[in-house]
């Protein structure tokens, strides 16, 4: 009785805190499965679903505003194709897109960040656009990467105005979390 009273005193206390909360999000992938995202329950949510290739792209933003925009795209692979995206496989075609936007950043290097989560494995980089204007849709700063989530390979775009935006985390937080979910009888 005692803790059910704290707990909800803490919620009339700091209800910000339990609206902030992620929420799981589900996205279809056409004959195949299900992406799961843990997304905070503020943000605004866009999805787009194609069936040739069975993918979904899903673009998430802040409630308001334009302060980021984490870009997603989920594509399920055939089994051929899934074997091929080994941890190295997917390390190699990250660093080689590093290595493509290093000629207009800041940083002289891209440090490649593994990404591991109960069902992701991947990497990502994180650089500086130096001639970003900051405005509309050109943002300063990015992360990007790719990882395996159960049968599908999820390519992201964090695109962020400020360096330190705890968004970043929860973008990262977003992808680690992300689940696939066989669809019954495939």
């Amino acid at each position: 009785m005692i803790s059910r009273l704290l707990l909800f005193a803490a919620v009339l206390a700091f209800p910000s805190a339990t609206l902030a909360q992620p929420a799981p999000k589900r996205f279809a992938i056409a004959g195949h499965g299900t992406l799961v995202l843990n997304v905070p329950a503020q943000w605004r949510v866009a999805d787009k679903a194609t069936a040739n290739p069975p993918a979904v792209s899903v673009s998430l933003r802040p409630p308001t505003g334009d302060g980021f925009e984490l870009q997603m795209t989920a594509v399920w692979l055939e089994p051929a194709k899934r074997a091929e995206m080994t941890p190295e496989a997917i390390k190699e075609r990250v660093q080689a897109i590093s290595k493509d936007l290093l000629k207009q950043a800041v940083e002289k290097e891209a440090q490649l960040i593994e990404l591991r989560g109960q069902q992701a494995l991947g990497y990502y980089f994180s650089l500086t656009d130096r001639e970003s204007r900051n405005s509309g849709t050109d943002y300063r700063h990015i992360a990007e990467g790719t990882v395996t989530v159960g049968e599908v390979v999820l390519i992201f775009t964090f695109l962020h105005r400020e360096p330190g935006t705890p968004a970043k985390d929860q973008a990262l937080q977003i992808v680690r979390e992300a689940a696939y979910v066989k669809e019954p009888g495939k």
